[in-house]
């Protein structure tokens, strides 16, 4: 029967997921600000679809790439860096963004489920800012700011992202 067994495999999904929120509480508890460990929270209560855990765990997770970034960004100051120095620093920097970025788009997706539509915004605008060459958050931002009426807003987002993207669009 296709259905039972779509059943059974969602049941041993959901344990997955909740032995697997145990374990990165584990991991938690060796390593409190590691951003890879608090995203991993935060994806499993997402697909346990428990979104108020996840909100909670992805604000963690800003925190502390917020936090990291600005050290790897004071590091870069520092007299006498050597260029692979450098280049390790804008790597952890890069780093750094891609995992707050996507956090930010996981806050927005739960958020304009919800209908909690001006805060899916803010999350938009914080991932566009973190990774403003994503033609993906430009457009989702395009589409959230029609939602709401703000029209001309939506044009000039989308206009902002083709300015500064040397991508090809058909014209």
């Amino acid at each position: 029967d296709p259905e039972a067994r779509a059943d059974e495999l969602d049941e041993e999904a959901t344990s997955a997921w909740r032995e697997a929120i145990e374990l990165y509480k584990e991991a938690l508890a060796l390593a409190p600000a590691d951003g890879e460990v608090l995203n991993g929270l935060v994806r499993a209560h997402t697909l346990l679809e428990e979104n108020d855990a996840a909100l909670s765990w992805g604000g963690k997770v800003i925190e502390v790439t917020s936090s990291d970034r600005a050290w790897w960004t004071e590091a870069l100051k520092r007299p006498g860096m050597s260029p692979r120095e450098e280049a390790a620093c804008r790597r952890s920097i890069d780093q750094l963004d891609r995992l707050e970025a996507s956090v930010h788009l996981n806050s927005y997706s739960i958020l304009a489920a919800t209908e909690d539509l001006n805060s899916a915004l803010e999350h938009l605008e914080s991932a566009a800012t973190l990774n403003p060459s994503d033609s993906t958050i430009h457009s989702r931002r395009a589409e959230l700011l029609v939602e709401l009426g703000r029209h001309a807003e939506a044009l000039n987002s989308i206009d902002s992202f083709l300015s500064s993207t040397d991508k090809a669009f058909d014209s």
